[in-house]
């Protein structure tokens, strides 16, 4: 046989029924179902191949055809084979014995790692495909956020699914618009989809009524809901960010610094306004604060008012980055020079910051470290291993262009 064929004994002499049984699937990267009639069948290649073999199975050892076919098509593929000789013919079987038999063989496939199933039996085929198809399904993560077009959200997200994809699942990317009404209508879907974990980013008290009852696991990011104490939360210590920006300011020798802060009540608003608010105090500064929701159009809104409510402003701690890029813009149309008059921080370290003229001074959030939690904490879930309800990532002041140090 060629060096990438694997035909082990256990599968040629027959097999235990006892360890088919107690086999445990496992997730594979991809799921690959090709139904073979008469021989003759397509073949088609997982473009996202790694080093998981293909798994192929029949009743005997007629199934080999299809795996040299494989090969040949498939050069650089790993291909483990199970041939059925123990029950061999299936012809002569009832369809729920074909579908308990192939059940059996998927699931121990499953523990060789496989990435994708080929069924070479016609008779399987014909009669338990469609079954074991349904029941072994690629697992899904559901992830609901409240603006795709916010880079913070969609840096999350693929981070998120990076880490679902390595380990079998795929990610269902739903954004909810900050609307209550849509992400209670985006966890039904989901719920009904039989999707193994929900991860979302909301504020809404109504979508934690639903949480509460949610009956796949649900992990939430950035925000916290009150009385939603028991799902699991991984986010940014926000309250350390907001006091860094603000004394990282105090610094640069600002005396007038205002806080654009989000006014619908977000945890992680509050918590950084807090932050902000402990500097102010140990200072002796003046609170100044302006209603800024995490919307692009409503930066250019916020500095406008800013201007007009504290025209001796000369430092500004923006509710993200995506925000301090519109005052900047808007500082600039009406003549006011960064960092020279006023000096300008961001919050989330997105990778739109780096490339911004000039770059961005900011709060840098672990965003990729948090999704992976975030998928992790739901694969955990999924194979009932513990997993801890509290994850606080920690925060770093990032000094660039828009902020000057004495």
């Amino acid at each position: 046989m060629a060096g990438n064929f694997f035909y082990s004994k256990v599968y040629k002499g027959g097999f235990d029924i006892k360890s088919l049984e107690n086999a445990r699937p496992r997730r594979y990267n991809s799921k690959i179902w090709w139904s073979i009639h008469k021989r003759r069948f397509n073949i088609v290649e997982n473009k996202n191949r790694n080093t998981a073999a293909i798994g192929v199975f029949d009743s005997g050892v007629g199934g080999l055809t299809v795996t040299r076919e494989i090969m040949r098509q498939l050069p650089n593929e790993n291909v483990v084979y199970f041939g059925d000789t123990a029950r061999v013919p299936y012809g002569s079987k009832s369809k729920n014995n074909i579908i308990r038999f192939s059940r059996q063989i998927i699931r121990f496939l499953k523990t060789k790692n496989v990435k994708a199933i080929v069924i070479a039996c016609n008779t399987a085929s014909a009669l338990a495909l469609e079954t074991v198809k349904e029941e072994f399904d690629i697992p899904i993560i559901g992830v609901i956020v409240p603006d795709i077009e916010n880079p913070f959200f969609s840096e999350l997200a693929k981070a998120v699914e990076d880490e679902a994809f390595q380990n079998g699942y795929r990610m269902l990317l739903c954004s909810s618009g900050n609307n209550a009404e849509k992400e209670m209508q985006n966890i039904q879907m989901l719920v009904q989809m039989k999707a193994d974990g929900v991860i979302i980013m909301t504020n809404s008290v109504d979508t934690g009524k639903v949480l509460k009852t949610c009956p796949v696991p649900v992990v939430l990011v950035d925000r916290t809901l009150q009385n939603v104490n028991e799902k699991a939360v991984v986010k940014s210590d926000h309250y350390k960010g907001g006091y860094l920006a603000a004394e990282h300011l105090v610094q640069c020798g600002c005396k007038n610094i205002v806080c654009l802060k989000e006014p619908s009540g977000y945890s992680s608003g509050n918590e950084r306004y807090r932050g902000y608010f402990a500097v102010c105090e140990k200072y002796g500064l003046k609170e100044q604060s302006v209603d800024c929701t995490y919307v692009y159009e409503e930066g250019i809104r916020a500095a406008g008012k800013m201007l007009e409510r504290y025209p001796d402003v000369d430092g500004v701690i923006a509710g993200n980055d995506m925000i301090a890029m519109a005052v900047y813009k808007e500082l600039i149309r009406r003549g006011k020079k960064i960092p020279q008059e006023i000096q300008l921080i961001g919050f989330d370290d997105v990778k739109f910051g780096q490339i911004f003229t000039p770059e961005l001074t900011t709060i840098h959030q672990s965003i990729r470290e948090m999704g992976t939690a975030a998928a992790q904490i739901i694969e955990k879930c999924v194979e009932g291993q513990p997993c801890q309800k509290k994850n606080i990532f920690d925060v770093s002041l990032v000094v660039r262009e828009t902020t000057m140090e004495w």
